[in-house]
């Protein structure tokens, strides 16, 4: 298993620039007494819950300097603003684009959430809280879909020319081993992507253990940035992924739930072999010094995939 609690390499509260304490002492209404970091995730921004004497929020802040992660948080508030009542996601309180010193700052303030990950170990009431987030996201979402631009699965898995080599070279060290049949099998459902990852149902499309936080029997979902179309199961596997390597018997889940009773067995393997070529490629690259944890996961996440795959598809 690998721990999704303690991933990240977090900006403190300390470095951050006096305008932003400013703003976010302004938001609470009162001087801050305590920051707790967030450990999981996998971008060295800051977030964390910052607390007055008598209130607190969940604050991220990204600066422009660090162009793709400021990109992604401004991308996360206008997202998170468009979703509908409805959806099962920490409250948007507000969001700000700062000056501070030489740079620009992207500030979310978020509800702070009482809960945890799911998966310290899994348990069926956890994966239903979560089946019952997703149905609840679909509904909403289909009745009232955001009036922005959301690109698609299959765009974004299709196009990426260097996933189709994958299953084409030796494969990196922490695959599992496959047989030459196997490979060849992987390759046709590649070749099934384009289809098999259709679809006009709005997915998270970044679903793990770290971006859900449960609380009670209900499931939120955060980090918002990623959203876009595809089959209405897609959020849903990578789940059942993360649920059967913790012990859940997935295929049971798989079958009887509305979000996957009706879908193609060919077609969720195809998006379970395009998703671990995806991480083959991701795990196998140079470690990333402010992420230090990020490759370690794309490896966890390939093995986690293609042992599913194994299993499905009878290769050993």
């Amino acid at each position: 298993m690998f721990d999704y609690t303690s991933t990240a390499r977090r900006t403190p509260w300390s470095a951050l620039p006096q305008q932003l304490h400013r703003s976010v002492e302004a938001q609470l209404g009162g001087l801050v007494r305590s920051v707790d970091l967030a450990g999981g995730g996998f971008t060295p921004g800051f977030a964390g819950i910052v607390r007055t004497d008598t209130a607190e929020v969940f604050v991220k802040a990204a600066p422009a300097a660090e162009e793709w992660m400021f990109r992604s948080y401004a991308r996360e508030a206008e997202v998170h603003a468009a979703l509908p009542a409805g959806v099962p996601a920490p409250a948007l309180l507000n969001a700000q684009l700062l000056s501070a010193g030489d740079d620009d700052w992207q500030l979310l303030f978020f509800e702070a959430v009482r809960g945890g990950m799911p998966g310290r170990p899994w348990t069926e009431s956890q994966l239903a809280a979560v089946e019952s987030s997703l149905l609840a996201t679909e509904e909403a979402l289909s009745a009232q879909p955001p009036t922005l631009k959301f690109g698609s699965l299959s765009a974004e898995f299709v196009s990426d020319s260097s996933l189709r080599e994958v299953y084409h070279r030796p494969l990196p060290s922490f695959s599992p081993a496959l047989s030459a049949q196997a490979l060849l099998e992987l390759d046709a459902l590649m070749d099934l992507a384009p289809q098999a990852l259709a679809g006009t149902s709005l997915q998270h499309n970044d679903l793990r253990p770290d971006n859900i936080l449960m609380q009670g029997d209900r499931a939120l979902f955060c980090d918002w940035n990623f959203l876009c179309f595809g089959p209405l199961w897609a959020d849903w596997v990578v789940m059942l992924a993360y649920a059967r390597i913790g012990g859940l018997d997935a295929e049971s889940w798989l079958r009887r739930s509305a979000l996957s009773s009706n879908a193609d067995p060919e077609q969720i393997d195809s998006w379970l072999a395009t998703l671990a070529a995806y991480f083959l490629d991701a795990g196998a690259k140079p470690i990333v010094a402010n992420s230090p944890r990020l490759r370690e996961h794309g490896q966890f996440s390939a093995r986690m995939l293609l042992d599913w795959l194994i299993e499905r598809r009878h290769w050993r």
